[in-house]
């Protein structure tokens, strides 16, 4: 699998984006003496970075011309739904419609094509909200994980997660796909790094969108089989084993392992299912 000159300086450019804005955001919080910096570090550090790596490896075009163009756009959104939790609102319901809206659009916004084609049937309508469910429930869960006492694990285990569902889309046919989870993958570990090992909030949302869009993308266009998107979808549940007392009580660099092993094994059970039924056909898009 190729990957391009230009490929490669964007995620130079995207690495180095990410931890230097992370580092910027702990930086002000030692300089403003305040307990935690603005989410916006963590928004613009895992979104700048992802844009620019996404921009390397699929060029959008303006307007989206394709359903990877629109990634970006949720990107964008998700920036605006740690705006909407910023300044300490840390409201259930605030969080709750926060994170459904973000599920909600994403998944309109990567059906477009889908459900502007006409009347459907039955079968279909039922596989639509069906899915809907799926992605806003994921969307929650995710949601209520971020805690700012538990983000190491957290964003430790969605940066695995992002490389692993990457994995798991190439194995379906698209090697654009993976290269974008590689690139939200990049994007979060250099966060990580650069804020010495405690993320400073606001890159979850970002996270939420793109990883959603991704799997959407490729259960719909892609070659993605139902059971291994819905694993998927449900794979960051392993993360609330992380808060329980055993685990817990260690530090969070262990902790943050451990979420990177946990998340992996479904996702390793989704990326078995999909050679299990993966036909003879090359590379998608």
């Amino acid at each position: 699998m190729p990957v391009s000159a230009t490929a490669v300086l964007a995620m130079i450019l995207a690495t180095a984006f990410s931890a230097g804005l992370s580092a910027l955001g702990v930086w002000s919080r030692r300089r403003l003496g305040v307990d935690a910096p603005s989410p916006w570090w963590g928004a613009l550090a895992v979104g700048l970075g992802y844009l620019i790596g996404h921009a390397g490896v699929a060029t959008p075009a303006i307007p989206p011309a394709d359903v990877t163009d629109r990634i970006p756009l949720i990107a964008l959104v998700g920036s605006g739904v740690a705006a909407l939790l910023a300044g300490g609102r840390r409201d259930v319901w605030i969080r709750v419609l926060a994170y459904t809206g973000l599920a909600t659009l994403t998944y309109v916004v990567m059906l477009g094509p889908v459900l502007g084609s006409g009347d459907f049937p039955g079968e279909t309508v039922t596989w639509l909200v069906g899915s809907a469910v799926v992605s806003v429930l994921a969307a929650l869960n995710v949601g209520f994980l971020d805690a700012p006492g538990r983000r190491s694990e957290t964003w430790v285990g969605l940066a695995a997660f992002a490389f692993g569902a990457g994995v798991v889309l190439v194995l379906s046919n698209s090697a654009v796909l993976f290269q974008l989870g590689g690139v939200l993958a990049v994007a979060l570990v250099a966060s990580i790094v650069g804020a010495w090992g405690r993320p400073v909030g606001g890159g979850v949302p970002v996270a939420l969108g793109v990883l959603t869009a991704l799997i959407v993308e490729g259960f719909v266009y892609a070659f993605l089989p139902a059971p291994s998107a819905a694993i998927l979808a449900a794979s960051p549940l392993v993360l609330w084993l992380t808060r329980l007392r055993p685990i817990a009580r260690l530090g969070p660099r262990t902790r943050a392992a451990i979420a990177a092993v946990l998340i992996l094994i479904p996702v390793a059970v989704a990326a078995a299912l999909v050679l299990a039924s993966k036909s003879d056909e090359g590379y998608g898009y």
